[in-house]
């Protein structure tokens, strides 16, 4: 009987504790002219967001040559590189737990492109 009353006990706090959270997806679609410079992008979790925990990005486009594309964190630590050539289609599915990301982009041949970054970041908010 107590091991019943404890288990109703904790379902009872941790639904009110979840409950007062609700899930936030921040997302959006960006575009980026590539040129023969490296350049930087930044994609960003809404201001109500809190404690994200994932992210999809897709990143898809065409360039006339091949390049680097890479997913940073914050700190510059690039967490996957991918080579892109002609029309490109990169998808990055995960844990992310910061509130934004850099995608680093490094020409090798290319002399012009585009990238299309559609993004998804998912997190809690305080209601």
């Amino acid at each position: 009987m107590i091991i019943v009353l404890a288990g109703i006990l904790g379902f009872v706090m941790i639904t009110h504790y979840w409950g007062e959270f609700s899930g936030k997806i921040s997302s959006g679609i960006v575009t980026y002219k590539l040129n023969s410079k490296p350049g930087s992008f930044e994609i960003r979790a809404d201001k109500n967001a809190k404690v994200v925990y994932s992210m999809e990005l897709v990143m898809s486009g065409k360039i006339n040559g091949t390049g680097i594309l890479c997913v940073e964190r914050t700190d510059s630590t690039c967490l996957r590189a991918d080579t892109i050539s002609d029309k490109f289609n990169v998808i990055y599915h995960g844990d992310w737990y910061s509130d934004n990301c850099i995608v680093r982009y490094k020409p090798i041949t290319s002399t012009k492109g585009e990238l299309i970054m559609d993004y998804k970041i998912f997190s809690f908010r305080r209601k």
